[in-house]
């Protein structure tokens, strides 16, 4: 009875045993079902990211061959992904670019060493795009990922943007007035060719001091009032005033403000008038001695007029007294008939 007691023991042992381990089969199947569904969930949401981006993703072997693409491949390139599949991916970039591109693809991409560049890509139709992409290699695939940006047309605004810069750098430069900025604090910031030549002064000589140093003093009031309550509200204007250059000399300016409301700085456009106001003082002096000339000249011809006058009156009166005399001549004559 004792062993037949044991043997049951241990059959109660073995059973508890096969139980829990059918209990941990049954818990690991379970653990097993939620990696799956993680997973599986995971890449649903990866892939969802990858479909719904708005740039190229596609993947290339350690062959430098193309595997995976995202659904933009057509859409950016024009390619679908049964045209170049398994075909180099060097084959779509412009032949002058290819040596840098390989260079970041053999000493830096295959190499796990993440990078941003930009290059010029062959489309399907033969036009050339400008794009921006990264490398990243993907170790446990041992493959490269790579995203893909079109920037064709930030490249074409770039380069109207640089034009205009250099059209508008040129006028600039080419004006005989001088044309420079000021920051809101009244400080020298951006000059034109014309500084030195009109002022002496060179642009390291006074960047970022006042402008209103420079400006006589006598001036100063009048130039501030104009500054404060017109030039950095916006208000446009045209003024003159004098300045000092850089030998000491004053000169005669005209000019005007402007505001660059997106630069937060004024835009003045200065013309060196002392020339015209010489010019003018010089006239002003004519003009004064002349009024002069006339003055004294109109005061002897009234005097003239004066004398001429009483000679004719003296006259008229000796041509009254002769006729008079005449008569009485004439008067004379018949009495003594």
């Amino acid at each position: 009875m004792k062993n037949n007691t044991k043997t049951k023991e241990q059959l109660l042992v073995e059973l508890s045993k096969l139980n829990n381990k059918i209990t941990e089969l049954q818990k690991s199947e379970t653990e097993k079902k939620h990696a799956e569904e993680e997973l599986q969930g995971s890449r649903e949401y990866i892939q969802s990211i990858l479909e719904n981006s708005l740039d190229l993703i596609f993947t290339v072997k350690p062959d430098g061959s193309f595997n995976y693409f995202n659904k933009n491949l057509e859409p950016i390139t024009g390619y679908s992904a049964k045209d170049i599949s398994g075909k180099p991916f060097i084959e779509f970039v412009v032949e002058d670019e290819r040596p840098g591109v390989m260079e970041s693809w053999v000493g830096e991409a295959i190499k796990g060493i993440p990078g941003t560049y930009e290059t010029k890509i062959t489309k399907a139709d033969g036009e050339i795009a400008d794009v921006f992409y990264s490398f990243s290699l993907l170790k446990e695939y041992k493959e490269v990922l790579v995203v893909m940006k079109d920037i064709t047309e930030r490249k074409q605004t770039e380069e109207e943007l640089r034009k205009s810069r250099e059209y508008i750098q040129s006028i600039l430069d080419n004006s005989l007035d001088l044309i420079f900025t000021v920051k809101p604090d009244g400080s020298f910031n951006y000059f034109n060719k014309s500084l030195e030549p009109i002022t002496g002064y060179s642009a390291e000589d006074i960047s970022g001091k006042p402008f209103i140093e420079f400006v006589v003093e006598d001036e100063r009031p009048g130039v501030m009032e104009s500054w404060i309550g017109e030039a950095i509200k916006g208000i446009p204007g045209t003024y003159e005033t004098k300045i000092i250059k850089a030998d000491g000399a004053i000169a005669d300016v005209f000019y005007s403000f402007s505001l660059l409301k997106e630069y937060k700085e004024v835009l003045v456009v200065m013309k060196d008038i002392t020339e015209r106001k010489q010019a003018e003082e010089e006239l002003k002096r004519h003009r004064e001695h002349l009024e002069e000339l006339v003055g004294d000249r109109t005061k002897e011809l009234e005097e003239k007029n004066a004398e001429l006058d009483r000679a004719m009156k003296m006259f008229v009166g000796r041509e009254l007294t002769i006729k008079n005399l005449q008569e009485r001549i004439r008067s004379l004559e018949k009495e003594d008939k």
